[in-house]
């Protein structure tokens, strides 16, 4: 399974002439950590950086900026993590252990962007896989012990 399949495609986007200050609001209204910031191109939207929670508070609170008079543009991560839809799992999460990302950006074959994935949607994954493969352990025991005392 690629992480494709499980990346969540309702994505809070920006483009980085937004200021902060509605970017920030954007963030609060989809309970989102990041937005991608994109850019369009054939009608497709491809991601050229994100802001996150932490590029607000070192890149405006810290400074005591007015988040009004800054754009995203200006304090956005450009350097941020990509995966391919079809790329794996565990791919994916050795990618964000590496760079220390808590999401990255899902691109199709071609580089659009079709969803993000963050830590939290990969543990879920992980934590449903588990549940699947340990009811499959106590089926297969249930079934050779009812196969034993017979």
């Amino acid at each position: 399974m690629g992480v494709g399949a499980i990346c969540n495609r309702q994505i809070p986007i920006s483009a980085k002439t937004t200021s902060v200050a509605v970017a920030a609001k954007l963030m609060h209204v989809f309970g989102a950590h990041a937005l991608l910031v994109t850019d369009e191109k054939d009608g497709r939207l491809f991601a050229v950086g994100i802001l996150t929670d932490e590029d607000i508070v070192s890149g405006i609170v810290a400074k005591e900026a007015d988040p009004s008079a800054l754009t995203v543009a200006d304090i956005m991560s450009a350097d941020y993590g990509t995966v391919r839809e079809s790329g794996s799992v565990f791919d994916t999460i050795r990618l964000m252990y590496e760079k220390r990302l808590k999401q990255v950006a899902v691109l199709d074959e071609l580089g659009g962007l079709i969803g993000i994935v963050t830590t939290d949607c990969l543990f879920e994954n992980m934590a449903e896989e588990l549940i699947d493969f340990s009811a499959l352990v106590l089926d297969k025991r249930s079934t050779q012990r009812k196969q034993t005392s017979h």
